[in-house]
């Protein structure tokens, strides 16, 4: 059995022409790469800070932090999602425990 013409012609025809087929092109635009603190808030209270003997260590947990994609903070927002504090016997520790916020020592960091 033959093909029809038809197919034949349209076959013949997409061969023949001199049009250069349409080339795929993919561009790749770098993501912000997520560090594992993105989206990660971090309220310092003042207890924590107020230690003079913990300004060159809290330094150093800022910077880490922030280097892991946190941000950080000295006053209470809706945007914190964890209190970096030394206890939980602060009355501004039991605020952000109240609105369910993660409290971490820095140990944890």
């Amino acid at each position: 059995r033959q093909p029809s013409t038809s197919k034949m012609k349209t076959r013949e025809k997409n061969m023949t022409t001199n049009e250069t087929p349409p080339t795929l092109r993919l561009e790749f635009k770098e993501s912000p790469v997520e560090k594992f603190l993105s989206n990660c808030h971090f309220w310092i209270v003042d207890e924590h800070k107020e230690r003079s003997s913990y300004s060159h260590h809290l330094h150093f947990n800022e910077h880490r932090l922030m280097e892991h994609g946190a941000t950080v903070t000295y006053d209470y927002s809706s945007k914190v999602t964890h209190v970096l504090c030394n206890s939980q016997k602060n009355s501004d520790v039991l605020k952000g425990l109240s609105e369910y916020k993660k409290c971490v020592t820095d140990y944890w960091l």
